[in-house]
């Protein structure tokens, strides 16, 4: 259920998802569950965190496709695409929450801590950024890909904030061109 999570935080803050978060799981406690919601029920569980009819339509389809697929997450980001409410974030969750492989959860959060430490932004569109991508595909890589994305989303959650970082204890300062700059 992990993948609920990455869905509801498409452009909501962690903290406003958190507050409704363990009561949808209670009342959905699985993709099967989930997939037989009625769509007017879903939104109301959903008003608190805005764009509730959108997020409802997104993930009832997802779930019904899934229970169409017999609750089987294919590992293929090219086909994982294809399924409704899956965009590349969605798609290296599956991967790295559902099959623990590799893969970068790259979020604009993300985006800005690598763009800032590395300076490796060369588009706006992170879907786009192919040495973004590679760079945060490096960090990620390897067995512990769930807890490194997790450190990483951490990290940005408490120190690289959009307007006014907090770079006192990051991790990343130490090779960082953002405080190299500021200095």
């Amino acid at each position: 259920m992990q993948v609920v999570s990455e869905v509801l935080l498409q452009r909501t803050r962690a903290e406003t998802v958190a507050g409704i978060l363990p009561a949808f799981l209670e009342h959905y406690p699985s993709w099967h569950a989930l997939s037989e919601a009625r769509g007017e029920e879903l939104e109301q569980f959903l008003v608190p965190i805005g764009l509730w009819r959108r997020r409802a339509r997104s993930l009832l389809a997802l779930a019904r496709k899934l229970a169409s697929e017999g609750f089987v997450f294919p590992l293929g980001e090219r086909e994982l695409l294809g399924w409704p409410a899956v965009g590349p974030y969605v798609a290296a969750a599956v991967r790295v929450f559902v099959h623990g492989k590799p893969a970068a959860l790259i979020d604009e959060g993300v985006a800005r801590l690598l763009g800032r430490a590395y300076e490796c932004r060369t588009r706006v569109d992170i879907r786009a950024d192919k040495a973004l991508r590679e760079l945060a595909e490096g960090i990620c890589a390897g067995p512990n890909s769930r807890e490194l994305n997790w450190a990483v989303l951490d990290v940005v959650a408490k120190h690289c904030r959009p307007r006014v970082p907090s770079c006192d204890g990051c991790p990343f300062a130490v090779d960082c061109m953002y405080i190299r700059k500021a200095k």
